[in-house]
């Protein structure tokens, strides 16, 4: 999709959605003088999540307090949230998965296995 209409797209969604005029401001800002910014450079008029990715991946830097990256982060998905599934989730949290292997591996998975079916059952 052209990134100039999703972000239309988006901002009529926020504003029916009753976001505040100021956090639409903030957002629509961002995205336009970052995101939009970075797309012209790159002779690029369709945003896809891959390029939000990219965005983030050149844009964020180590000197970036977690805050920072944690608005900046957010701003993407919510475009990507509104992109592919029409509307935006509060929060749109990714759990990692990692593969523990070995003895300490088994034990630690059997552990969390353990303590998800008794959280559970609560």
């Amino acid at each position: 999709m052209d990134i100039q209409n999703l972000i239309n797209s988006t901002t009529e969604f926020l504003e029916k959605n009753d976001y505040s005029h100021w956090t639409i401001k903030f957002y629509v800002s961002s995205w336009e003088f970052g995101l939009l910014a970075y797309m012209n450079r790159l002779n690029i008029s369709d945003y896809t999540p891959e390029i939000g990715q990219e965005f983030l991946a050149n844009t964020i830097t180590s000197e970036m307090d977690a805050k920072t990256v944690q608005r900046r982060t957010r701003r993407i998905n919510i475009l990507n949230d509104y992109l592919s599934l029409g509307y935006i989730r509060k929060r749109s949290f990714q759990p990692k998965e990692y593969n523990l292997q070995g003895e300490i591996g088994r034990n630690i998975n059997a552990y969390l296995e353990y303590f998800n079916r008794s959280q559970s059952s609560l």
